[in-house]
Formats: C-alpha cells, structure tokens, sequence
C-alpha cells in the first residue's frame, strides 16, 4: 500500500472522479503522481492537479 501525502489524500477525497482515476492506475502509475503531488507549493496547485486528474478519468459515473 502506497503512503499518500496528507493534502493529497485529502484532495483525492473531496473529488470521487479523481480518485477513482488514482486507484485505476498501477502502483508505478500511483507513484508517479505522488512525487508530483509533493512538489507542489500551494493549496490552489493542488487543487488544479487533482481537477486535472479527474479530467483523465472518461469513466461514467455510477
């Protein structure tokens, strides 16, 4: 199981389109945005990252 970043976890809850594009991908893929979350430098950054996740996600929502 993968150590996600406080503020991140955070925002992947507030946004189900988000997480449900995280959990989909590979523990690699995961990874990958972890080290992007953490190099972000303000609340608004993360925001913009996690909205641009859930823009990826083409699943329909159930």
């Amino acid at each position: 199981m993968l150590h996600l970043p406080l503020d991140f976890g955070f925002a992947l809850a507030q946004n189900i389109r988000a997480k449900d594009y995280f959990m989909s991908k590979s523990e690699q893929e995961q990874k990958e945005m972890i080290h992007r979350a953490q190099q972000l430098q303000s609340d608004e950054e993360m925001l913009k990252y996690v909205e641009g996740l859930a823009k990826q996600n083409h699943a329909p929502l159930l």
